[in-house]
């Protein structure tokens, strides 16, 4: 126990280190890797915006360098719509712009040694199902979806591939793909069904997940998904090696698995309600991923069903940015652009604050690694086992893993979140490994945590299915509901 009082703390001061650090002057733009604080900003173009530019200025792009000194910026270049905010050769664009504000941008930051990176949506693209509609993906009832692309169409080759280079060639150091895994829905068009005959033997293509087969079709969804995000990340490392690559999501709580893909770095951005909470889950996500990663807050609170923003003030965003810090993540926070592409220049004030709240934690925060103490238990396979979509990650669905992190977290112990694979061959490092309600582990798993107790590891298993999944351990038979807790010691 002596150790986990050592690690709280250690977390104690990082949060709490006070006075100012100024950023270190630098005329090349750090890498993703290295940077540490962002901002960014999109407004999904529209083809009524055709006023684009109109009040973006320079001086408004470097007042906002100058006062917050960010590492990087991220802009809008095309958002859902599927409508490019620069006048793209390669795509859908309004009728007129005022000004190329991505030239603008870049000019700017280039200027100040501030990297530049690009909001731009992948799966989800609006105009690109509407002038081809054989890229969509099919819905269950035959018809074409209106904003998704299928995984194998020529979608990625024909458009997303020549916008991105394209954006790389105004010397943009990376992309931020948005709308890409958390926007897979399984695909009933001809080559996903004839991959699924392929694979499975089966006649009957799956619409539901009782009906058999539907985890076949899901993990097909999945695959093809990896081949597309692989094909243009390849694609953007062999036409410019420095251009860095993010699919928004990929390999976090949406996608719990290893590592597999050459994207550069690993981010996404949390919810905008609760985000203090929903930032301490998401970092721990990523963090022990073995990738530079960052985590991005929302700067307003924004009601899903109600679709009333308001903004936070610094305070509320330098707590979910301390949830991110402390797990040794670079951190970036979201405010929208007008729809001419210009900034809010009331906000800058805020943005500086935040700024100045993270500098001051960068020396003892940024990159560090956790000591390991206690293992919370994300298990991919009891995840894809549940979920119904490809890469979801619903909260409502997932409220014993988060309420258990929570109640850990405000019990004073330094949890990380692990998913099986960081866990394998390392259980004995951790003093405490705690399993939450998943009804499902894998036999090999299983069998390495009851190993992991036998030479004298401590074992937390919670809720009464996943109690279940040690029976021969406890030497009982369940014949009704199984208590909801056990300790293996």
């Amino acid at each position: 126990m002596c150790r986990l009082k050592t690690l709280g703390w250690l977390a104690v001061g990082c949060l709490l280190a006070g006075g100012a650090m100024a950023q270190t002057p630098h005329q090349v733009p750090l890498r993703r890797a290295d940077s540490f604080f962002g901002l960014h900003f999109d407004f999904h173009a529209a083809l009524t915006d055709t006023l684009i530019g109109k009040t973006l200025t320079d001086g408004m792009i470097d007042s906002l360098l100058r006062l917050v000194k960010p590492d990087f910026i991220q802009v809008d270049s095309k958002g859902h719509p599927g409508v490019t905010s620069y006048p793209t050769k390669v795509g859908y664009t309004p009728s007129r712009f005022e000004k190329n504000t991505l030239r603008l941008f870049r000019d700017v930051t280039a200027r100040h040694g501030v990297a530049l990176y690009v909001h731009h949506s992948g799966v989800w693209d609006d105009q690109a199902v509407r002038h081809h509609p054989t890229w969509a993906r099919i819905r269950p009832d035959g018809t074409a979806d209106t904003q998704k692309t299928s995984l194998w169409s020529s979608y990625a080759d024909s458009l997303l591939i020549p916008q991105l280079r394209e954006i790389s060639d105004y010397g943009v150091d990376g992309v931020w793909v948005d709308g890409d895994c958390w926007a897979v829905e399984p695909d009933y068009g001809p080559a996903s069904v004839a991959a699924f005959r392929q694979a499975t033997g089966l006649v009957d293509v799956p619409k539901g997940k009782s009906d058999p087969g539907y985890t076949a079709l899901i993990d097909i969804q999945r695959q093809a998904f990896r081949r597309y995000v692989a094909k243009y990340t390849n694609a953007l490392h062999q036409y410019n090696p420095r251009f860095q690559v993010a699919s928004n999501w990929a390999f976090s709580s949406f996608m719990p698995e290893p590592v597999s893909l050459p994207v550069d770095f690993i981010s996404g951005d949390t919810d905008p309600l609760n985000g203090a909470n929903r930032s301490a889950f998401q970092a721990r996500c990523i963090a022990p991923q073995g990738k530079p990663w960052d985590l991005m807050s929302w700067s307003f609170g924004y009601g899903w069903t109600d679709q009333v923003g308001t903004p936070k003030p610094a305070v509320q965003l330098c707590q979910e940015a301390a949830q991110v810090l402390a797990m040794g993540g670079g951190f970036q926070a979201y405010w929208t652009q007008n729809n001419d592409a210009s900034l809010t220049p009331w906000a800058f004030t805020t943005m500086a604050e935040l700024a100045r709240f993270c500098r001051a934690r960068q020396p003892f925060c940024h990159k560090a690694a956790q000591v390991p103490q206690v293992a919370l238990l994300y298990s991919g396979v009891a995840h894809r086992a549940k979920t119904t979509g490809a890469f979801k990650f619903d909260a409502s669905q997932s409220g014993n893993l988060l309420g258990t992190l929570n109640a850990l977290l405000y019990s004073q112990l330094p949890t990380e979140v692990l998913m099986e694979h960081h866990l394998h061959g390392r259980m004995a490092q951790y003093p405490l490994i705690v399993v939450p309600e998943w009804p499902t582990l894998a036999d090999t798993f299983r069998t390495e945590l009851v190993q992991y107790v036998r030479e004298g590891g401590n074992l937390l298993v919670m809720g009464h299915e996943t109690v279940r999944l040690f029976e021969r351990e406890l030497g009982v038979t369940f014949t009704g509901p199984a208590c909801g807790l056990f300790w293996f010691r």
